[in-house]
């Protein structure tokens, strides 16, 4: 079988970079921009999945998005 390492985001702001979370302030103005659109959402955090693919030299892709109803 497949073996990798499962990382998490928490405690860093990488939520913010790929818009599945947001500040207070882009919630009260309804200004979150999420899963290719802006919506009023009521919620500082939406959920969202990200794949990246580290090679033997250390470069890193992101190979794969999904959020909303694609999760």
């Amino acid at each position: 079988g497949w073996r990798f390492k499962w990382l998490s985001s928490h405690g860093g702001d990488f939520n913010y970079d790929y818009g599945v979370s947001f500040t207070k302030e882009q919630v009260a103005a309804g200004d979150v921009g999420y899963n290719y659109g802006t919506t009023p959402y009521a919620h500082e955090e939406l959920h969202g999945i990200s794949v990246f693919y580290k090679d033997q030299a250390g470069n890193i892709f992101h190979t794969y998005s999904a959020s909303a109803r694609q999760v």
